[in-house]
């Protein structure tokens, strides 16, 4: 039989009511706080995944504020391509215009300043600083402005990469072109540009000489263009000499024609669109003076809107129909570049537009599972604290009548 003294029945029911007590007054704390835990030995596992729940709520902020920064950067080079397409359109009616014979050299003058002044706003365009002073279009390099001026010539400084920032774990994201990808990289092929030279023929026939070897090979006289060799008989018209080379070479997209009028009538125009050099050797015009000739016909492909700007300039200024032919063509390849990296800026904004959905989703998701852990549940709470005071109170009244008993009394 275990004998249970009234010390020890006194000691018991005091102690817990002292923890009825610390449970009443800890509930009470977090009312008042409006915290679940108040400290980490409350709840260990909770406060364990809360900071883990945190960590990537911070996590998730520093990625917005990437997006944000992103989204800034492509917003000001959306509003410069804007300008700058507009200023290509411009550029495309000026020298259209401008391509009408019936304008006077003053009234072409007055477009070529035009054409001046559009390449002016495009420099300053292809220069903008962002409201932090970043040229928007120089890549990552910063200290000189992406484009500048060397001998009449506009030069690229920056560098070709993309600008890109981290938008999640292991996800990066393109913020913007570079400069070099807007306004350079304008490919097209300069078919038109056609830089010729005249085989003078003294007339519609012509004899030939051929150098060390024209006595003995006369009757069957020949030159070679491009080291291709033509031939063709002693005293042929200009038209066959004309049938001769495009048999030979026509394919490689060097013409000859006959030129009918004019001072040049009688003579021969060689002329090539395929962008390689034309050397025309062993063979004498005009009375046995040996003629070769090497010309670069076709340039490579203007890759820059400044010099396609300069070309057309230099031509309205010179009269050269075929330079402001190529300008015209270069002009319009730059329309369609534009409007391909509008495309390509698009698509880039809207992919930022998309990871901020996805981050700001997932921001509410974890602001709610820390909420969860974190918050007090009033409704809860207050519940809880009535129940612990009723307890507290109904252990205090029975402790009061259990105390008051004695042996005494009840013998009484």
């Amino acid at each position: 039989m275990i004998r249970i003294a009234s010390s020890t029945m006194y000691d018991r029911i005091t102690s817990q009511l002292n923890q009825q007590q610390v449970r009443l007054a800890a509930t009470q704390e977090r009312i008042s706080s409006g915290k679940n835990i108040l400290r980490p030995s409350d709840a260990p596992d909770e406060m364990a995944a809360l900071d883990r729940l945190e960590s990537a709520a911070r996590q998730s902020m520093r990625f917005l504020d990437n997006l944000a920064y992103g989204t800034a950067h492509l917003n000001n080079q959306e509003i410069s391509i804007n300008a700058f397409d507009d200023g290509v359109r411009r550029a495309y009616e000026v020298m259209l215009q401008a391509s009408n014979d019936t304008y006077s050299d003053e009234q072409k003058e007055v477009f070529a300043i035009e054409l001046e002044q559009l390449k002016d706003e495009f420099l300053q365009l292809a220069n903008t600083r962002d409201e932090h002073g970043t040229y928007i279009f120089s890549g990552y390099v910063q200290e000189t402005p992406p484009f500048s001026m060397v001998d009449g010539e506009v030069i690229y400084n920056g560098d070709d990469a993309y600008k890109t920032i981290f938008s999640d774990v292991g996800v990066e994201l393109k913020i913007g072109m570079p400069g070099s990808q807007l306004f350079n990289n304008i490919d097209y092929e300069r078919s038109t540009l056609k830089t010729s030279f005249t085989l003078a023929l003294d007339g519609a026939t012509s004899d030939f000489t051929l150098g060390t070897d024209a006595q003995s090979t006369a009757d069957a006289p020949t030159f070679s263009i491009n080291g291709t060799t033509i031939k063709f008989s002693a005293g042929a018209s200009a038209d066959e000499i004309v049938s001769a080379i495009n048999d030979a070479i026509g394919d490689q997209g060097i013409v000859a024609e006959a030129i009918t009028s004019g001072d040049d009538a009688g003579n021969i125009k060689i002329s090539s669109d395929t962008g390689v050099d034309v050397l025309m050797a062993g063979a004498g015009f005009n009375n046995g003076d040996e003629h070769t000739a090497e010309g670069k016909l076709s340039a490579s492909p203007l890759k820059s809107i400044f010099s396609i700007l300069d070309l057309g300039i230099g031509a309205l200024r010179s009269g050269d129909k075929d330079d402001l032919a190529v300008a015209l063509d270069g002009i319009n390849a730059a329309s369609e570049h534009v409007a391909i990296q509008k495309v390509r800026l698009g698509t880039s904004m809207r992919a930022l537009e998309n990871q901020v959905e996805v981050l700001e989703a997932r921001e509410v998701a974890l602001d709610e599972a820390i909420s969860r852990i974190k918050d007090l549940d009033y409704v809860t709470a207050v519940t809880e604290l009535k129940n612990q005071s009723l307890a507290l109170q109904a252990g205090q009244q029975s402790f009061a009548q259990l105390s008051s008993l004695s042996l005494f009394n009840y013998i009484r």
